[in-house]
């Protein structure tokens, strides 16, 4: 009994410090940013819980049908038949699970082409990683750190942002005008992992290919708020 007892509050205590550690919000705008370091060294990184910037990602290694990735063009991509899609992904997940949290119980990775001058509403980043790797084009990220939430007035009814990034209008929303963000822009060979519950939208540049991810672990996918 006394065994038991001692092994619940051991996990008790356990569940408690990593609720904390998962909950807490960094907001300062400070970047982080390595050249492809080895997985120890990106866990420490992401551990910090800051904007990260990883450069010189081997993308032209990423092959299908002895092809890198990257040369399928958005054409080709659409004639492609589902069984062939899923290939692909499964090649990018392969690929990226390597950038996914120990102990990962969840996730989902995307391929996706967009045009020039696309624009992204205002979203606040719902997982506890979540990376977009530029592959093709350049792309400009605008990101809120969480202590700026109420100023772009969230409309829990809808679950949307009510500010226009690209359209702000300050006498309805005033407090838009004291909101800080940053902006990034991201090259190819490039990712970027947009910490936990700061609010980002985008703009490409150029024509784009991307892939995002994201990744749960035991405990984030569990004690997450």
């Amino acid at each position: 009994m006394k065994r038991l007892l001692f092994i619940l509050i051991v996990l008790f205590i356990i569940i408690y410090f990593q609720y904390l550690s998962i909950n807490a919000n960094v907001t300062d705008f400070t970047i982080l940013q390595y050249q492809n370091p080895n997985k120890d060294m990106l866990e420490k990184i992401l551990l910090e819980k800051r904007i990260t910037i990883i450069t010189d990602l081997e993308l032209d290694k990423i092959m299908y049908k002895k092809n890198p990735i990257f040369m399928i063009t958005p054409r080709l991509y659409k004639k492609l038949s589902e069984e062939q899609h899923t290939a692909i992904l499964k090649q990018l997940k392969i690929y990226f699970s390597y950038y996914y949290l120990p102990m990962n119980v969840k996730s989902d990775i995307s391929l996706n082409y967009e045009q020039k001058q696309t624009k992204t509403i205002l979203k606040q980043q719902s997982h506890f990683r979540f990376c977009i790797v530029q592959f093709l084009g350049i792309r400009k990220i605008y990101l809120f750190p969480p202590d700026q939430f109420s100023k772009l007035y969230f409309d829990k009814n809808t679950q949307r942002f009510m500010v226009n990034f690209w359209n702000q209008n300050i006498e309805k929303y005033p407090l838009v005008n004291d909101a800080s963000y940053i902006e990034i822009i991201l090259y190819p060979g490039q990712a970027i992992f947009i910490p936990y519950k700061w609010v980002y939208c985008y703009e490409t540049i150029d024509n784009s290919m991307s892939v995002s991810f994201y990744s749960e672990s035991l405990f984030t996918n569990i004690l997450k708020i």
